[in-house]
């Protein structure tokens, strides 16, 4: 019997709008089957395919190519899939089918996330996604001949220290609810998690657990609240927080394909390497390692004070992190197999980033709210998925974590 859904966003609405971003953007990686099943729709005998290579295979990964101008080779002039239009849905790979849905697996469910990167889904449009529930349910049971979902252990609290899957969804649940909390500030909320976290790293569970350990995080959770300062108290980042803040920050705002692929894939591996050194000296002009950047912007204007956040990022933070945390769309393979508390380190680090960018983003003909939701989808699209990170994104939470740096940048670009 397939694993039920749960979980699924109730702050989220979402819709497909046809923008056709992910077409543009992705390599579609697609199963033995898929590529089976696309080939088998004769291709070579419709119009403007003759010669038209349909995949691309690289280190034995099969994915849908791209037509030189960086659509996808089934994307039409319209924006629209011709599988889909031929075929209908379901005759597209399920990567396709899927976004910006991700799910992920809960014990004996699954948990249902969303991709920010999506205009659609940062920008609320939609239907609320309850109505989305017998889609994701199929898209799951799709899923699971591959990877044996049920059969995956909770992802470890930190090295050498694991609960089961019930006690880590009342740790989710405790985080959760001082995101939820009305009237206070998401800068201020995500201290508060970033205290009680630390206070947890420090205890052991094997005899705390069910409804003891409930009452435990309750008891800590008011504890720690006590404890977090006002935003006025808290120091700037140091020299070592800074400068692995920004090479975090780089390779999660980096874009190397697509349409706004940055200008310093042009100079090959010396851009890159120059790009490298720039951002962790941290002056002077800023690569242009995102074609969305302005042109000309300088390190020095992610660094000048902002004022309080306007009401609509309010909002959009308070959807973006109880997707991620009701999803557990942060730790274990979903994120690079980080722990859980590292992993929610590399999720409150997602609002500094996002606030660092947008002051870039920010212009004249681009608003701050809507500069802010431009530069969560940006950090987002990275978010679990650039293999970048892969070798680097443990190293530099190490760092912070070292240093206490996290609760010094959450601030430091509230400001």
């Amino acid at each position: 019997m397939p694993l039920p859904i749960r979980s699924l966003p109730v702050l989220q609405n979402w819709d497909c709008h046809g923008c056709s971003d992910c077409c543009r953007t992705y390599a579609v990686p697609l199963s033995d089957e898929e590529r089976q099943r696309i080939d088998g729709q004769g291709w070579a005998n419709e119009p403007g395919f003759s010669g038209v290579e349909l995949f691309t295979t690289v280190k034995g990964n099969t994915s849908l190519a791209h037509r030189p101008g960086g659509g996808c080779v089934f994307l039409n002039e319209d924006g629209r899939c011709r599988i889909h239009a031929k075929f209908g849905s379901a005759a597209k790979p399920l990567a396709c089918r899927a976004y910006p849905f991700v799910l992920v697996p809960g014990g004996d469910h699954w948990r249902v996330g969303l991709r920010f990167t999506c205009p659609s889904v940062a920008e609320n449009k939609g239907r609320p996604m309850g109505v989305h529930a017998a889609d994701a349910a199929a898209y799951g049971a799709e899923l699971e001949p591959r990877g044996r979902p049920a059969e995956l252990p909770p992802p470890p609290l930190q090295p050498g220290q694991s609960v089961s899957w019930a006690d880590l969804h009342r740790f989710t649940k405790a985080i959760g609810e001082i995101v939820s909390t009305p009237d206070v500030p998401m800068e201020h909320k995500l201290r508060h998690v970033l205290k009680l976290s630390r206070t947890l790293r420090k205890l052991h569970f094997d005899k705390v657990t069910g409804q003891r350990l409930s009452e435990l995080l309750e008891v800590l959770t008011e504890a720690t609240a006590e404890e977090v300062e006002t935003n006025a108290n808290i120091p700037p980042p140091g020299w070592v927080g800074r400068t692995v803040f920004r090479q975090l920050a780089a390779i999660h705002t980096r874009v190397d394909l697509g349409p706004n692929r940055g200008t310093m894939t042009e100079s090959g591996w010396f851009g890159r390497m120059f790009a490298g050194y720039r951002f962790a000296w941290g002056g002077g002009a800023m690569p242009r390692v995102n074609g969305v950047l302005p042109p000309g912007v300088r390190f020095e204007d992610a660094e000048r004070p902002t004022g309080p956040l306007p009401a609509e990022s309010e909002e959009l933070f308070a959807r973006y992190f109880r997707v991620k945390l009701d999803s557990l769309q942060f730790a274990g393979a979903i994120n690079f197999h980080l722990p859980y508390w590292p992993g929610l380190d590399s999720l409150v680090l997602i609002f500094p980033m996002a606030l660092w960018l947008g002051r870039l983003l920010t212009t004249p003909e681009r608003s701050r709210p809507i500069a802010i939701r431009e530069a969560l989808r940006i950090v987002d699209d990275s978010y679990g998925f650039n293999a970048l990170l892969k070798g680097k994104l443990s190293g530099g939470l190490r760092s912070l974590d070292i240093k206490d740096e996290l609760p010094r940048l959450v601030a430091h670009y509230a400001r």
